[in-house]
């Protein structure tokens, strides 16, 4: 009888748990504003994905309104409150939004769900999703190329090699400043209804998931250079930053790639990429105490960023600091 009890009490325990587990995780699902919609560049972009998987005989994905919510989210979050940490790539969500924080990290398998479950967590997208990100300001033409150029991505797009046995179902595209990014989901999205964008494109409020009337232009294909000032913030290199940098030559333009906790780290990481960057150096600032990878100096904005275009993906969270 004791025995029949205790068991009894451990299912209920574990019931309870899972059923408050499932409140909290849909309690950060908000309903998508009617206003989402797709701006001039993220329409040519589409297109240019639906013109190669043509060629690839590859099926026309439907724009997905939940996935292209999800998508504009993460290139806002991530432009503006980027988790700068050493093993946290660019498919993180930071803790300045409604929905979960998590660090995704490719060398860990056990956070692979960061990535997958986000859009069902935002908005109850019904199946796996997998996401693809630029950071650099290119065109959609010059994205697609170093896109196509590369195997891993060019087989997300076309559902071939490690992505043959996907059948994506619906797309979402979010561009913000200079990150773009693609969500490729499993499963169909029933609310296809993502128009485009007419006058100025709504703000996105990040706390609460809301939308509110915007002075920008629909059609921002900035091709403004990432900066890092301050804490996490990002802020374009020519808004006159007065943030104090240690080791660095005032009105150059620094190639970052890779943010250590201890110099150790930062020199081990150095040392790996002198073959390709034998001027890598490791670099500090007086508003951070990360240890960050130089991988060249420039002294225009345009030279700093146009080197950021040409790095292949092994590299695609590289940023470019400015010196103030």
């Amino acid at each position: 009888m004791i025995k029949k009890y205790c068991y009894t009490k451990t299912v209920f325990l574990l019931s309870l748990l899972c059923f408050v587990f499932s409140l909290s995780a849909s309690a950060q699902q908000v309903t998508i504003p009617e206003e989402v919609c797709m701006n001039g560049f993220e329409q040519q972009l589409y297109a240019l994905i639906d013109t190669y998987r043509g060629e690839n005989e590859a099926h026309k994905i439907e724009v997905s309104k939940k996935l292209t919510f999800v998508a504009k989210l993460h290139a806002r979050d991530l432009y503006h409150n980027r988790i700068d940490k050493d093993s946290c790539s660019m498919q993180s969500w930071s803790d300045k939004g409604f929905w979960n924080a998590c660090c995704f990290s490719e060398r860990d398998n056990s956070k692979q769900s960061c990535m997958w479950d986000k859009p069902k967590e935002i908005t109850g997208y019904g199946g796996k999703a997998y996401e693809v990100i630029y950071n650099g300001g290119s065109e959609p033409k010059r994205i697609m190329e170093l896109w196509k150029g590369s195997s891993f991505y060019s087989d997300i797009l076309k559902n071939s090699g490690r992505y043959a046995d996907k059948d994506w179902a619906a797309v979402g595209i979010g561009q913000y400043k200079n990150v773009t990014v693609v969500w490729f989901g499993e499963v169909e999205d029933e609310d296809k209804d993502v128009q485009n964008c007419t006058g100025a494109e709504p703000e996105y409020d990040l706390k609460n998931g809301t939308l509110s009337t915007s002075t920008q232009v629909a059609d921002n294909g900035s091709n403004e250079v990432t900066t890092l000032t301050g804490d996490n913030e990002n802020t374009d290199a020519d808004a006159g930053s007065t943030s104090s940098n240690t080791g660095l030559e005032s009105g150059k333009f620094y190639l970052i790639y890779g943010s250590y906790s201890t110099q150790e780290y930062a020199d081990a990481a150095v040392r790996q990429l002198s073959g390709q960057f034998p001027q890598a150096r490791v670099i500090t600032t007086n508003d951070s105490d990360r240890y960050r990878i130089a991988l060249y100096e420039y002294t225009t904005k345009e030279e700093a960023r146009d080197a950021q275009n040409k790095l292949d993906y092994t590299y695609v969270g590289a940023w470019v600091l400015a010196a103030e």
